[in-house]
């Protein structure tokens, strides 16, 4: 009996486990709680505020549902109802120490991991938010930034609502938690693919002209991206090329020099030559005519 009572226990509590794990498989992991910030003011994250046109724009914007759109290293997506927004919001929980850690007895080496945990957490948290604000300030055009808000306020934004994946609507508020509003762009890795296969040159070399230009113009304003990607983070608004990943850029003064910048093109421009080596190698010598004259780009 006693066997039996175990047994239906585990299977109790094997059940509830499962179902909380499909949920969360799901929903993609996002949960509501993941996006709060619990971090007091910092003038290091300030951004410049909004006059009260702007703020009129913002809220006409953000008057409307957001579906969730995808999800990555340092936050989840939701594109705006009439599909021309973006809002993203930053894994908080990534960024902040446990609260479990700090009620735990820690000897010696445990709490030395503790340290080194906490410690993680807030670089991540300085450097993501910094690098928001970089873009913010310095390259808010080329990332298609609308407005970016990482620090508390007080009924400065209207509540937004978002339909998470499985399709629950939850009222968030902007108040208290970190977003990013960007306009929404196509992908350019799948457009540059498809031209590199189906041979079209024009189009490919006007796609390599405005990659390269946009790198070489990043580093002219001191500007290093740290992700290794470059497609993936790339899209087209208006026929404008953007980078809307904007979560791993750093200021960086030795991008003055011209040999630095020219390191970084070719660097950044790998997977370019790797995708017309294997679909159209005859334009790999414009690709490198194209980063020379990038170089010349004010």
């Amino acid at each position: 009996m006693k066997m039996k009572t175990l047994c239906k226990g585990l299977l109790l509590i094997a059940a509830v486990v499962g179902t909380e794990r499909f949920c969360h498989k799901m929903n993609r992991g996002f949960m509501a709680h993941k996006i709060v910030s619990y971090f007091p003011y910092d003038v290091a994250f300030e951004l410049p505020s909004l006059d009260k046109n702007e703020l009129s724009d913002l809220n006409a914007i953000l008057n409307q549902e957001f579906k969730f759109l995808g999800y990555g290293g340092q936050g989840y997506s939701f594109i705006s109802n009439d599909s021309e927004y973006v809002i993203k919001f930053f894994k908080m929980h990534h960024m902040r120490a446990s609260k479990v850690l700090d009620k735990l007895p820690l000897f010696s080496k445990a709490r030395l991991f503790k340290d080194n945990f906490v410690r993680s957490r807030h670089e991540n948290h300085f450097k993501i938010f910094t690098s928001v604000k970089i873009a913010s300030e310095k390259f808010k055009n080329e990332t298609g930034i609308i407005y970016a808000n990482l620090n508390p306020v007080t009924n400065t934004f209207p509540p937004v609502s978002i339909l998470t994946p499985i399709g629950v609507k939850l009222t968030v508020d902007l108040n208290h938690v970190p977003f990013v509003l960007q306009k929404r762009a196509d992908l350019a890795f799948t457009q540059f693919k498809k031209l590199s296969i189906s041979k079209e040159k024009n189009k490919i070399q006007n796609m390599i002209d405005d990659i390269t230009s946009f790198i070489s113009i990043r580093c002219k304003k001191q500007i290093e991206d740290l992700d290794g990607g470059l497609l993936r983070n790339f899209s087209y608004y208006n026929n404008k090329i953007i980078q809307i990943d904007v979560g791993s850029f750093r200021e960086n003064e030795g991008l003055k020099d011209i040999d630095a910048i020219r390191d970084t093109l070719l660097k950044k421009t790998g997977i370019l030559r790797r995708i017309l080596l294997a679909h159209y190698p005859e334009m790999v010598p414009y690709l490198d005519q194209s980063i020379e004259r990038s170089l010349d780009l004010d």
